[in-house]
């Protein structure tokens, strides 16, 4: 049924939280896991302060090139990092690291990659058990595909077999079937 599975990181232990039910939906379909990490610059990165304000330079800078490539190295290694202890269980693992908007990323992969899935936290560095996040609302809501969203802490208590007295509550895992209709 499914044959690709995106798994959205952010470097956060709460959207590692999601690594081992995305391996067991990919052991069960026998999937490939993409792990996406999309590399986010501090502002200071993308301007330059002058004495007359903010600047954006025309030239490149050598060293904010080198920044950049440090930023994008730690991606690619964190990755590379989750994928070894994933392809113990999951005999295909992809990595790939982008440098646009979340959002951007995210949409475009699903469509490039030709994926099935999503799974994802509900929350990333924010790490608000309550809320949303924005992405995954966004994600949530724009995706073509089906999106499985987990709240913090929820999947340990998601069992191998259903429970005697029944079975995980919606509170615990989203599913989303796809785009919704408006």
């Amino acid at each position: 049924m499914y044959q690709r599975i995106l798994v959205p990181l952010d470097g956060s232990k709460q959207a590692e939280s999601v690594l081992p039910l995305a391996g067991k939906l990919a052991r069960i379909y026998n999937a490939e896991i993409k792990l996406l990490r999309v590399v986010e610059y501090p502002f200071e990165m993308y301007s330059k302060c002058q004495s007359n304000g903010l600047n954006f330079p025309t030239q490149t800078n050598e060293k904010l090139q080198a920044k950049k490539a440090a930023f994008c190295k730690d991606a690619e290694d964190y990755l590379k990092r989750l994928a070894s202890t994933i392809e113990m269980t999951v005999s295909q693992v992809s990595i790939e690291v982008q440098e646009c908007p979340v959002i951007d990323a995210i949409l475009n992969t699903i469509e490039k990659s030709r994926i099935d899935l999503i799974v994802m936290s509900t929350v990333g560095q924010d790490d608000n058990p309550w809320m949303m996040g924005a992405i995954a609302n966004r994600i949530l809501r724009e995706a073509e595909v089906p999106v499985i969203l987990i709240r913090k802490g929820s999947y340990s208590s998601i069992p191998d077999r259903p429970r005697q007295h029944g079975t995980f509550t919606q509170k615990e895992v989203w599913v989303h079937p796809g785009t919704l209709s408006y």
